[in-house]
């Protein structure tokens, strides 16, 4: 938890621009956006942060 703002942090690992492994980490909101994304047949894309859909799966929301 971060005390400062009194959010729910969530770490995680992605890949960074020259395919290293980086820690990033988000918030709640951002993290519960992310996947559910995945779920509904997204893929997260670590480059930019977001899911993007492929062709042919509308997103869900």
């Amino acid at each position: 938890m971060d005390v400062r703002n009194k959010k729910l942090v969530f770490w995680f690992v992605r890949v960074d621009d020259e395919g290293y492994p980086e820690i990033a980490r988000c918030t709640e909101r951002e993290f519960a956006t992310i996947l559910a994304g995945i779920s509904a047949g997204g893929m997260y894309c670590p480059e930019c942060g977001t899911v993007h859909w492929p062709d042919g799966v509308p997103p869900p929301f």
